[in-house]
């Protein structure tokens, strides 16, 4: 007699028996889709599938060689590998839509080319064909020649050839935005993205997403190895946030980078973005109206200690009714100049990925950036001290100078606020509100004792947003920060 088989459809939990149902489908899953390469065309134009520029790589990092290939080798039927796309969560804004984690660089040169925005490169070989004789069935081969030619130019059968090509896309439906950013890591780690592009990888789309409007700001147009497409821009960027978050102790190298992105959300705050957004938006506007030789001074590394002595000269009594443009030009011919661009300087033994990266060597170090700090900072003290005589007349510079607030004042601690809200009250005409652009010390990320009551009473009166801004280019600044 056969054995009866044991009931094992129970489970006992906490003294209580359940009969088993079946295992719980996870939200997430990952669909398996055959995707002509017609469909992924129509897709990508019409946004169905799109870019994530917060985590990707921009697009047109490829050669022209290597956008040759890919066709050459659609063409052949060879395999180009799976692509990816993604589908947040419905509370997950960050992936609405079908977004593409992997296979950017590909499908952009696909659609490009069918776009004819390019041509096959010259050195490209010729496509080998099978033909068949329609009355007679017999078979012939022959080759087309693709090289030089755009999509429309190539014969109808290598167009349909190409538009037919089935390749796989996986779609991540249900992610969050948190799981999406380690796959994207994963896909990704095993190629070869430059410094800053990891970085991008490393701050994730939440980050991004509140960093990008900076890193799309006209302030980067024309300014000399800082470009999007290698997101030096990014790097750029990064670096101003740790000079005016005081995050400089162990320089601007790649690792001192990567270790403040680390801390990210505990370095920088949403205020705090959103107030060097403002500050740069303004410093666009100043740069606008700058002579071309002053424009020459603004490079990847020079860029920061501007932004910082302007956050600087916007917070200071500007009495003498001085432009941040005349500052410019006075710092350009002054002595402290020759230190601050001591960089600039050709050297012999300087490291090629240096260069390439702009994230190392001694002009990224924690003394270098000290010092163009105190030379750019000490000629701004100077420069509001010293009287413009077309402007004011010596009386009245006498009368106000002892206004005039140093850095060191401006960021002395607990007496900062008591003396300021003393000058406000005997400085109606000014108008704003003279608070420290970064407000405490706990929201902007750097060190500090305890803030008085004070200080947040002050902040509540900030003015950040729209028209409230009193903002002249080419006159002095009075931002209320």
């Amino acid at each position: 007699m056969a054995k009866t088989r044991k009931d094992n459809n129970k489970v006992v939990l906490n003294g209580r028996t359940y009969s088993f149902v079946n295992t719980v489908e996870r939200v997430s899953r990952i669909v398996p889709i055959a995707l002509t390469i017609e469909a992924l065309h129509r897709k990508y134009l019409e946004g169905v599938i799109t870019p994530d520029k917060y985590v990707q790589r921009m697009e047109g990092q490829w050669s022209s060689k290597q956008n040759s290939m890919l066709i050459y080798a659609i063409l052949m039927n060879r395999p180009i590998g799976s692509f990816i796309t993604a589908t947040g969560r419905g509370e997950d804004v960050d992936y609405t839509v079908k977004s593409l984690i992997d296979g950017l660089q590909r499908t952009t040169a696909i659609v490009n080319f069918i776009e004819n925005k390019y041509s096959i490169g010259k050195k490209t070989p010729p496509v080998a064909c099978v033909l068949t004789d329609e009355e007679t069935g017999d078979i012939i081969e022959t080759s087309f020649s693709i090289a030089g030619k755009k999509f429309k130019n190539l014969p109808k059968v290598l167009q349909e050839k190409i538009l037919d090509y089935t390749i796989t896309c996986y779609s991540y439906e249900n992610f969050t935005y948190d799981e999406l950013d380690e796959i994207m890591f994963c896909v990704n780690n095993g190629k070869a993205p430059t410094p800053y592009q990891k970085m991008r990888f490393a701050l994730g789309s939440k980050n991004m997403r509140k960093i990008q409007p900076v890193c799309e700001s006209p302030l980067w147009e024309d300014i000399p190895k800082l470009n999007a497409k290698n997101d030096s821009i990014l790097g750029c960027v990064i670096r101003i946030f740790m000079l005016l978050s005081y995050n400089t102790n162990s320089g601007f190298s790649t690792k001192a980078m990567n270790d403040f992105i680390e801390e990210f959300d505990d370095n920088v705050s949403d205020d705090f973005i959103i107030k060097t957004k403002a500050l740069i938006e303004q410093f666009t506007e100043v740069k606008q109206s700058m002579p071309d030789e002053y424009l020459n001074a603004l490079d990847a590394c020079s860029i920061p200690h501007f932004i910082s002595a302007f956050k600087n000269f916007t917070n200071k009594k500007n009495i003498l009714n001085k432009t941040f443009t005349e500052f410019v030009g006075a710092f350009l011919k002054s002595k402290e100049a020759k230190k601050f661009f001591a960089y600039r300087a050709p050297k012999k033994d300087e490291d090629k990925n240096d260069k390439q990266t702009g994230s190392g060597g001694t002009q990224y170090s924690a003394e270098s950036i000290d010092e163009r700090e105190t030379a750019i900072s000490d000629f701004l003290d100077d420069f509001l001290d010293a009287p413009l005589t077309d402007n004011i007349n010596d009386t009245e510079v006498n009368d106000n100078a002892d206004q005039n607030e140093t850095a060191d004042e401006k960021f002395s601690g607990e007496t900062e606020y008591e003396d300021r809200n003393i000058e406000a009250e005997n400085d109606e005409e000014w108008d704003i509100d003279d608070t420290d652009l970064y407000g405490d010390s706990e929201d902007s990320g750097r060190s500090g004792g305890d803030r008085l009551e004070s200080e947040e009473e002050y902040r509540e009166t900030e003015v950040l947003q729209g028209d409230s801004l009193q903002i002249r280019t080419a006159f002095p600044l009075h931002t209320g920060y």
